[in-house]
């Protein structure tokens, strides 16, 4: 009843929600009712009592929108029609640390959160976030395509739709505004037309981002140089070329040679056959203005059938040497791409190495049984990801060169929607650091805070390994379907670490003593209460091997009788017994039949 009361109404939890236990993450939450929550998920050594506070709604002050609802007594929650579909964040130059949130109605609102140390003006209050700018995709149609890329520059907001209308909305301050607190608009808005339908467009680095990749189920997966990419295309020198050529023959982009327009009349079918596909490589081959890679088509079929790449998903591994990415047009960077697919497969790509195929392929679900919505590192290492499919598993998958599943995680009922791997929190006493976290969103309305084991020795051999659940949280309202950390690691006190392991103490010795801390009797009672245990354990087997031995014989006795047998015996071995009335009964039967 109390979630239920929660569910209703998300904001008469903030009393208890708004006082969170350091040291915790904070987490910005973007639901399907478009509302922006912060979760604080508490990462210290938790007794087995913990009870995980629930999302607090965060007030956006300057949204016109939300004044309007207010004012017609909508509620607090702006409704399906504003459902967040992606949350980015960054830093913007002379404002801070900022977050995008990419909505259904084809807006992108930029806020700035509410500091960790930020004062209440009332006690218990909802906090609040600043809406700096709200940006329209005048070209994005709501309910027919949706977001699937989005990021901060340090200068404005890069942001992809599904149908490829790709913008960056450049932003500068608002000098016509009069209030104190700082406000954005909209500058000059610069425009790309990618390839549709896309299913996911990433960029690199997140924030900041100097490259970016997409893909889709029908759309192979392409590396552009960003910059180069919304920089006015060049054909000067394409031009030139083209002039010295003249009509004779020149060099096709695939490296054959190309004849000239007058020996056309005299190619037969088999040589414009293959002039055409000569043309179709070439084209295929040639990259667009700002395309540094693209991989390359998957082989036909067993029926010499083209293969779509079916790519849902895509992510980037951390680069073992950050310093080594390059910024140059037109080389790609030294970057390790994973991709998932409709199919079930994490594909790997290595643009750097000068090969356009996947490198490595491991099947992470069997074909037909769900498809890979989301990859994600796991932050232990460049060689391990995170999937999850669309029938709510969690998977931990290792892309080196074995290709396979390490482990699963277990008790998630609900389709994963994010995922954002944590660092470990930062002990004062300065003892060595725990595993990495992993925390994920889904739509049964659930939060969870999950372990990656980093050595051999955690995992569990076989393959029913699975990863532990620290706990799950409520999300008090509608499901969640984007997050973001804030980057900020949380140190744990020496107060707070020793008052962790004194809970952590006293769970185990109520463990241990049965319940006797809690008045239920001392330690002697307990191990007698075990011995009495074992007692009623040993009489039950000897119960049920007494049933067995009875049932057996009932068994031996009804073949004697239907083979006309005038010895019956019991369960025991001994003629006579429990069943003399049902042989009677069997004989009579067998008598009146006989007359």
């Amino acid at each position: 009843m109390a979630a239920m009361d929660a569910e209703a109404d998300p904001s008469s939890s903030l009393a208890s929600s708004s006082r969170p236990t350091p040291p915790a993450y904070r987490i910005f939450l973007g639901d399907t009712e478009g509302a922006l929550k912060l979760f604080h998920a508490q990462c210290a050594s938790l007794p087995d009592s913990f009870q995980p506070p629930l999302p607090e709604l965060l007030k956006i002050s300057g949204d016109d929108t939300d004044k309007k609802r207010r004012a017609a007594g909508d509620g607090a929650v702006p409704g399906p029609e504003r459902a967040v579909q992606k949350m980015a964040s960054g830093h913007l130059q002379g404002v801070g640390w900022v977050i995008a949130i990419a909505r259904k109605d084809a807006t992108i609102d930029v806020v700035l959160p509410p500091a960790a140390d930020a004062p209440r003006e009332v006690p218990a209050s909802p906090q609040q976030a600043l809406l700096l700018v709200s940006i329209t995709h005048d070209k994005m149609k709501p309910g027919l395509q949706r977001w699937v890329g989005l990021a901060v520059g340090p200068e404005g907001i890069y942001a992809c739709t599904s149908a490829g209308n790709f913008i960056y909305a450049s932003l500068s301050s608002d000098a016509t505004s009069s209030s104190t607190r700082p406000k954005l608009q909209v500058s000059h808005v610069q425009r790309l037309e990618l390839p549709e339908p896309l299913q996911s467009l990433v960029f690199h680095p997140a924030s900041d981002p100097t490259h970016f990749l997409y893909g889709g189920e029908e759309i192979p997966l392409s590396l552009w140089h960003l910059q180069t990419a919304l920089s006015p295309e060049s054909r000067g020198n394409d031009g030139e070329e083209d002039d010295a050529n003249g009509e004779g023959d020149h060099a096709a982009p695939n490296g054959e040679e190309k004849h000239s327009n007058g020996s056309n009349g005299t190619m037969n079918a088999k040589m414009r056959k293959r002039k055409r596909q000569a043309e179709a490589r070439a084209k295929a081959k040639e990259l667009m203005w700002g395309e540094v890679w693209r991989a390359k088509n998957l082989p036909n079929d067993s029926l010499s059938l083209p293969q779509r790449p079916n790519i849902l998903s895509i992510s980037i591994l951390p680069s073992a040497n950050p310093a080594a990415s390059s910024n140059e047009i037109s080389t790609p960077p030294p970057l390790t791409i994973v991709a998932g697919t409709r199919d079930g497969l994490v594909r790997i790509y290595e643009p750097a190495s000068g090969v356009r195929k996947h490198t490595k392929e491991v099947r992470v679900v069997l074909p037909g049984q769900g498809a890979l919505k989301l990859v994600t590192c796991s932050g232990t290492n460049e060689d391990e990801v995170v999937a999850a499919d669309s029938a709510g598993k969690l998977y931990a998958v290792d892309v080196s060169d074995s290709g396979r599943v390490k482990y699963q995680w277990k008790d998630i009922t609900g389709a994963i929607t994010s995922a954002a791997p944590l660092p470990p929190p930062e002990y004062a006493s300065g003892r060595s650091s725990e595993s990495p976290l992993l925390f994920t969103t889904s739509f049964d309305r659930l939060l969870r805070l999950h372990t990656l084991p980093t050595s051999p020795s955690e995992l569990v051999k076989g393959s029913h390994a699975r990863g532990k659940n620290l706990y799950s949280a409520f999300t008090g309202g509608a499901g969640v379907v984007a997050s973001v950390w804030d980057g900020v690691v949380p140190r744990v006190s020496a107060e707070d670490e020793a008052a962790a392991e004194g809970d952590g103490d006293e769970s185990m010795r109520s463990r241990r003593n049965g319940g006797a801390h809690r008045g239920q009797g001392s330690d002697t009672e307990g191990s007698e209460g075990e011995g009495d245990e074992e007692e009623v354990w040993q009489a039950m087997q000897e119960v049920g091997q007494e049933d067995g031995k009875r049932r057996s014989g009932r068994i031996r006795d009804a073949r004697k009788n239907s083979s006309g047998g005038e010895a019956v015996l019991n369960g025991a071995g001994e003629e006579g017994g429990e069943d003399d009335e049902a042989v009677k009964e069997a004989k009579s039967k067998r008598g009146k039949k006989g007359e």
